[in-house]
Formats: structure tokens, C-alpha cells, sequence
């Protein structure tokens, strides 16, 4: 309330006035069986009032629709006199300021919802993918996926897809994604992942129906079907919830889904921090809708496209993000091979935790499906920026004071294949290089991935070192872009800040680390003709995958 005592509600004014009001926005889920893993229901009147002041369900409508987290995002909003009137009933006529005019709250999009037919396209035949009585855990956000091979005997479009919901108590959302090829058909398991999306629906989400054309769906297309439950009140319940897959003969023009966006960031406790993605066309594609993904911290998204001339366009714009309002955009464009998409992920961290990318709802992501035409050749597509994009140099934990917020041109390397070599030379002298050059040695270009295309592949960064006597200070932030010869690319960022000791005068010596983490036990830093210095070690990553590292250095000084 305004600051007035403790007040109750009427009875009549619930009934004459703030239930129709709830009822048309909020009964979706707050029905008088809550659906779709609401915790409430917002029909009764006494239980609405029930309980201490400051505690009531009452006092956490008014908190909601203050806050503008209610209702959820794209869903029809309270005008500004529904609002008053809503607000009025329940703090007894002393609201106060009833927040920040007629939508407070909600995600602003520059885009519309993209929106289906009533009906599917004629001549389709459908089949469904559900979920087949799952005994659903007591537990509030609980993902299961269930594993499905296509029923076709030949290729197929799919047309159209939509929701098939068993227990609306305890559905929150699903989505459908190609993979589970290497488990059996009929299996289900705990998972979190997100990968080759083909379909998400969420709560006042309709159908996706493409008006002409389709995704292409093989005999035997292995599919996940992941439903996210929120049992919260602890239902004994089994359910099975799914899609219905529309699907005709592969007419008109194939759709792809490209993942857009990147998949290394950091956003530190308390702190706001925001990390873009890029990805180059190789093709003329036409764009036809854009599915935005963030998780609990996300404030803003932006997809845009920077065409060769430096001009812009708009795919969708965000802002208030809401985890729980994950829709698909109307965002149709002709986009031409050399245009680069950027996707833009804007967090504000209020937890007291660092969060980075992760599969789980507390982790993070910063994602762009895009349905397209023609399909790309690849699943997903995120590059480093463009080498115009730059920023003064931020040192790690060890690195020297003086480099800090320096500006330190950008160096771009080669990814070979084999051992390095580095060739014998003289013990530098004491002295601060900066990196200007850098070479890293894969020991072979077969991965899963496929094979690696060196021509495409290449480590772009900066970067400073520095020798007083034996002890040695390595700072750099370099970022290796892996690309396959079928153009699947992986971006690696790789920040390391580091002091140790080198045991002894030799050029190749052991290390003793000092601050810090470092991957490598040994350095080899040797001092070539011409003044150059060559520092090499080993870049030890998960997997058993170990990288040389050769670092060309010159002098450099912060004057």
C-alpha cells in the first residue's frame, strides 16, 4: 500500500471489479486450477485475502503488477485504468503511484510475434511426439527430453508444428531439437542442453507454420522433445505433453535454423556486462523469423545485420527482457552473402556470483535461431569481430600495471598442423615485449568437427610479456578461430595471466609458477636475429587437446 494500515479488501469490489480484470489477463495461468506451473489460483476471494498483512496473495498482486513482472512477457497487458482499478481494490483505495503508466513491465520488441493460421496447410499429414506418461518430480524447474525417430519412409517438409499439452498444471514450456541418435528410441533422461532447436512454445504461444516451403525431415530424423515441468505445488501427476508435427512432399523452398551468437562470456556479481556474437554470410539467404534465447539475468537482445557499406538493418530488438516470454519474431529480410549478422546480449547480474555460458537456467546464453532460406551449410555460426573492433588492453591478475588500458594493436596468426619449432637462439635480455605475431600447432587437423581448414583457421589478440632476470610475466587474450573445411566453426577465447620462475639461464627451461594459473610447466623463450623473441609453451585444454603456442614478441614500452 501507499503507507495506510493494513487493509482488506471488499469482497465486492473483487467481484464487481478486479476479478474480471484478472480473469482476462492473468487466467491463462491463475485459473481456478492453476495451469502451466502457476502456483495460485486468483478465483478465490478468501484465499486471495488470507493471512498476515504483507504476506497475503493479495499483497503479492499488488507487489507484481507494481514491478511489472506480471503479467508475463507478450501476454496482453493491464491498460492504465484496468491497472488503477486493480491496484485500488487491493490496497484499499491508497495504491500510492501505481507505476510507469499503461504497459509497465513486459518485453518491448521492435518486432511482432510471429503468428500461424487456424487451420495447417492442406494436404499435410501430421504425426505426434509426446511425452508418454512421465511421472512428473516434485520439483520446480525439472527438464526432461524424450527421445523420437521421424515416422517417414522419405524425405518430408515439416509444414507446421504446434503444442499438444497433457497436464497444464505442471507444463511450463518445451522444445523439439534434432539429436538423441545414440539414444534408443522411447528413452527419456534429465537434461538441460539446447541444441539444433527446431521448435520452443511457451504459454500464449501459437503455432509455427512457414507459408510456403519447410524443414527438410529424413526417415529416422532423431528428435528430442525437451518439456520443462514446474511442479512446485507437488502434484502426484504423469503426463504427456508433446508436439504434433505437420509434414507434406518437399515443395517450395527448404528452411534452415542457423544458431546465432556467442558462447563465451563472463558477467561478474552485481555487474551488467554484455558480449556479441558475428557471423558472415557466404550466401544470399532470406530471413524469416528470429527466436531470441536468454536466460534469468538477460536485459536486452539485438539482432542486426551490418551490410558491407556499413549501413544497418534491424532483425529484432528487446528490451525488459523476460526468461519466461521466449517467442518467435515476425522478421522477414533479404540478406546477401558478405552481410554480418551481430547478435547482442545485454545482462544485469543481481545475484552475488559470477555467471557465464552454461546449459543450466542459473548459467547463461546469448542465442539467435534464425529461420532461413536457402538452408546454410552450417548448424551454427559465430565469428570474432571484425578487426576494426577494438578496445584498450585490460592485463589479467599478473600482468604489468603500465599495459593496462593500452593501446595495443590487434596481431592475427596461423593454425597449423604438426609441432613446433622453434629454433635455437640466446637468452633475451631483461626487458616488456608486446606480442605482435603468433603461431599455434594443432597436432592434427582430424576432429570432430571434420577436418580443419587451415586457410580459414587463425588466432587474433594482443598481448605483453615481461623478463627481470629469471622471473617471467606472460599476459595475454588471444581469441583461436577453428573453422572445419564443411565451415562448422568454433571460436576458443583463451586469457592467461601469468608469473613464474625459469630454472636456470637456458632458453628452454622449466617453470616455476608464481601467480596465476598456467597450463604449461615448461617456457622456451629464445632471442633471435634482428631483435625478435620467440616464447613458446604448451596450452593444455580438456579433452586430452593440447595446442603449441609460439609467441613472436617485440620491445614495448608504455611512454
Amino acid at each position: 500500500a501507499g503507507g495506510g494500515p493494513p487493509c482488506v479488501p471488499t469482497a465486492e469490489e473483487y467481484t464487481a471489479v478486479a476479478q474480471p480484470i484478472l480473469d482476462a489477463h492473468c487466467g491463462l495461468c491463475h485459473s481456478a486450477t492453476p495451469q502451466f506451473g502457476a502456483s495460485i489460483s486468483l478465483n478465490d476471494y478468501d484465499d486471495l485475502i488470507a493471512g498476515e498483512p504483507g504476506q497475503r496473495k493479495v499483497d503479492r498482486i499488488v507487489a507484481r503488477l507494481r514491478a511489472g513482472t506480471m503479467p508475463p512477457a507478450a501476454q496482453p497487458r493491464l491498460d492504465a485504468d484496468d491497472l488503477t482499478a486493480v491496484l485500488n481494490w487491493g490496497t484499499c483505495g491508497d495504491m500510492g503511484d501505481p507505476g510507469p503508466g499503461p504497459n509497465p513491465g513486459g518485453i518491448d520488441a521492435s518486432a511482432p510475434i510471429l503468428t500461424a493460421p487456424a487451420e495447417p496447410p492442406a494436404g499435410t499429414s501430421f504425426f505426434e511426439l509426446r511425452a508418454n506418461d512421465f511421472q512428473v518430480p516434485h520439483r520446480n524447474d525439472y527438464y526432461e527430453c524424450f527421445v523420437f525417430r521421424a515416422p517417414v519412409d522419405a524425405d518430408r517438409f515439416i509444414r507446421r508444428i504446434e503444442v499438444a499439452i497433457g497436464d497444464s498444471r505442471v507444463v511450463h514450456h518445451l522444445v523439439l531439437m534434432k539429436g538423441g541418435e545414440d539414444r534408443p528410441e522411447g528413452s527419456s533422461f534429465e537434461c538441460y542442453m539446447l541444441e539444433r532447436e527446431v521448435y520452443a512454445w511457451a504459454p500464449g504461444m501459437g503455432p509455427l507454420q512457414f507459408a510456403e516451403g519447410g524443414i527438410r525431415m529424413p526417415p529416422g530424423q532423431s528428435y528430442l522433445l525437451q518439456v520443462h515441468y514446474n511442479n512446485r505445488a507437488g502434484l502426484d501427476v504423469t503426463d504427456n505433453s508433446g508436439v504434433r508435427i505437420y509434414h507434406g512432399p518437399t515443395e517450395g523452398p527448404e528452411v534452415g535454423l542457423v544458431t546465432l551468437g556467442p558462447n563465451q562470456f563472463r558477467v561478474g556479481a552485481g555487474e551488467r556486462g554484455s558480449a556479441d556474437g558475428h557471423c558472415t554470410l557466404p550466401d544470399n539467404i532470406r530471413v524469416i523469423a528470429s527466436w531470441p534465447h536468454m536466460h534469468e539475468i538477460g536485459h536486452a537482445f539485438d539482432g542486426f545485420v551490418v551490410h558491407p557499406d556499413g549501413t544497418e538493418t534491424d532483425l529484432v530488438r528487446l528490451r525488459n527482457w523476460d526468461f519466461h516470454g521466449q517467442y518467435v519474431y515476425d522478421t522477414p529480410a533479404e540478406l546477401n552473402a558478405g552481410d554480418r549478422i551481430v547478435t547482442r546480449c545485454t545482462w544485469q547480474n543481481t545475484t552475488d556470483r559470477a555467471v557465464g555460458f552454461g546449459s543450466d537456467t542459473d548459467d547463461e546464453m546469448c542465442f539467435n535461431f534464425l529461420y532461413h532460406t536457402p538452408p546454410l551449410r552450417w548448424d551454427y555460426c559465430n565469428e570474432p569481430p571484425p578487426p576494426d573492433v577494438d578496445a584498450p588492453y585490460a592485463i589479467g591478475e599478473c600482468g604489468p600495471a603500465e599495459a593496462n588500458g593500452a593501446n595495443l594493436p590487434l596481431f592475427r596468426g596461423g593454425l597449423r598442423e604438426g609441432e613446433s619449432e622453434i629454433p635455437a637462439g640466446e637468452r633475451p635480455a631483461d626487458g616488456t615485449w608486446r606480442v605482435r605475431g603468433a603461431a599455434v600447432f594443432l597436432p592434427t587437423f582430424d576432429t570432430p568437427i571434420g577436418r580443419i581448414d587451415g586457410d580459414e583457421s587463425y588466432v587474433r589478440g594482443n598481448g605483453v610479456a615481461r623478463l627481470e632476470g629469471n622471473a617471467l610475466t606472460v599476459d595475454f587474450d588471444v581469441l583461436l578461430h577453428v573453422q572445419s573445411e564443411a565451415g562448422q566453426s568454433i571460436d576458443l577465447p583463451v586469457k592467461r595471466s601469468f608469473t613464474g620462475t625459469l630454472e636456470g639461464n637456458e632458453v628452454r627451461s622449466a617453470f616455476a609458477l608464481t601467480c596465476g594459473e598456467a597450463t604449461s610447466d615448461r617456457i622456451d623463450l629464445v632471442g633471435l636475429a634482428g631483435g625478435n623473441v620467440l616464447l613458446g609453451f604448451v596450452e593444455r585444454f580438456g579433452g586430452g587437446i593440447n595446442l603449441d603456442v609460439a609467441l613472436q614478441l617485440e620491445p614495448w614500452s608504455a611512454e
